[in-house]
């Protein structure tokens, strides 16, 4: 029996992912972190991206790891009755997972979330027994490790030339180092899935900043993981509370988050987006806010799920996180066929305010197809082939 709540965050999380996602995908990865470093030094790029950076950036990737820590444990009570073991089903699922993780990496897009989130998968799944105090305690060591890690000092004369040059090309690239990054990914699909494998088999010089998001993305998306069993437990996430608690659960943890993030915004540009400050202080305070956001997401949400408005909506978007796998590789087989020189090749030649319309395209599309689909289908097609891989037996695809 799938849970209403669930498919609604779900589905707001695979929405809201090409908020930030797509500026990787179109633009040198320094403006996903800096926007003094690519576009135009306008207000209209500050004000975008300060809005995102607050309500998006680590938001709904947070809720997206926290959704799948409490669809594990929702799976393993599921599977406990199936003719396998609900162990055996996990790590088939996990291992499944990190292959088509895998190839997204390889195939179409270097982000890709998929093969992390399957290796952490089969790090929390023996957790699914703890407490929800010690999935807590779990949560804040695991948060608390993402914080210290987001404090980097690229100061240190230890660090190499070569190793300089590319934090530097990472934070804030010269015109000639942009003008490469958009030769490149207007190229032609070989030179693109060249560079894609050689992301991924780790053929890149040493750069302590990108390395040193890695390791915070590592253990944010595990605190998330830990987080979303624990909520699931209190049955937060599925709806179990009154309106009034989710009511004022929403706006206090607005009230501490909203600070929190704007802060580190705040300091960033005091310090005029210098890499030295953000690196040592700079991106922590979003790590650390995006905590509460997220959870003010999922108090927020239920309160519209308790609402009779906006009926059609509300249904659209629970197709969107019914299908979210397929989904999400939609987004990016689509992000590649616009930005990519093996499709439009826009890569490098929109603003963030160009954007705006091709992620509001993209929401209409996922949302039709999404309905569309399910009318007909048990699953999406991807989720289709990903269970029947992992139980090792035909699924029937038809309603």
């Amino acid at each position: 029996m799938r849970i209403e709540a669930i498919d609604l965050l779900r589905g707001f999380a695979i929405l809201g992912l090409p908020t930030m996602n797509m500026i990787a995908f179109s633009m040198p990865m320094s403006a996903y972190m800096n926007p003094t470093s690519f576009g135009q030094d306008d207000y209209l790029n500050h004000f975008l991206f300060s809005f995102f950076h607050l309500f998006s950036d680590q938001k709904f990737m947070g809720l997206f790891s926290l959704l799948f820590g409490a669809s594990t444990l929702l799976l393993a009570t599921k599977t406990s009755t199936d003719s396998k073991s609900p162990l055996f089903i996990h790590y088939s699922r996990m291992f499944w997972l990190f292959v088509i993780g895998l190839l997204h990496s390889v195939y179409l897009w270097e982000g890709d979330i998929l093969a992390l989130y399957a290796l952490l998968g089969c790090l929390i799944y023996p957790l699914k027994d703890l407490s929800i105090k010690w999935l807590f305690f779990m949560a804040s060591i695991a948060m608390g490790g993402a914080v210290l890690s987001s404090i980097v000092d690229v100061s240190t004369p230890l660090m190499g030339e070569n190793e300089i040059l590319a934090i530097n090309v990472a934070y804030q690239p010269s015109t000639i180092d942009i003008q490469q990054a958009i030769g490149l990914y207007q190229g032609d699909y070989q030179q693109i899935q060249r560079m894609l494998l050689n992301h991924v088999i780790g053929e890149h010089q040493p750069n302590r900043l990108i390395d040193s998001y890695v390791l915070v993305g590592l253990l944010r998306a595990f605190s998330m993981m830990c987080l979303g069993m624990a909520l699931f437990k209190l049955r937060l996430l599925q709806g179990a509370y009154s309106r009034d608690f989710y009511l004022r659960l929403c706006v206090t943890l607005f009230i501490i988050a909203m600070p929190v993030i704007g802060f580190g915004l705040f300091y960033n540009y005091s310090q005029q987006w210098s890499l030295a400050s953000f690196a040592r202080y700079g991106s922590m305070a979003n790590v650390l806010g995006s905590v509460p956001m997220v959870v003010a997401y999922i108090a927020l949400l239920n309160l519209f799920l308790m609402s009779d408005k906006a009926k059609l909506l509300k249904f659209s978007v629970q197709q969107v996180g019914k299908m979210a796998l397929t989904n999400y590789l939609m987004q990016s087989l689509i992000c590649a066929l616009v930005f990519y020189g093996y499709g439009l090749g826009w890569y490098g030649e929109l603003s963030r305010l160009q954007l705006l319309p091709i992620i509001f395209v993209l929401w209409i599309v996922q949302l039709i197809l999404s309905t569309w689909w399910l009318k007909y289908f048990k699953q999406g097609p991807v989720e289709w082939g990903w269970r029947m891989l992992t139980y090792q037996r035909w699924q029937h695809p038809l309603r």
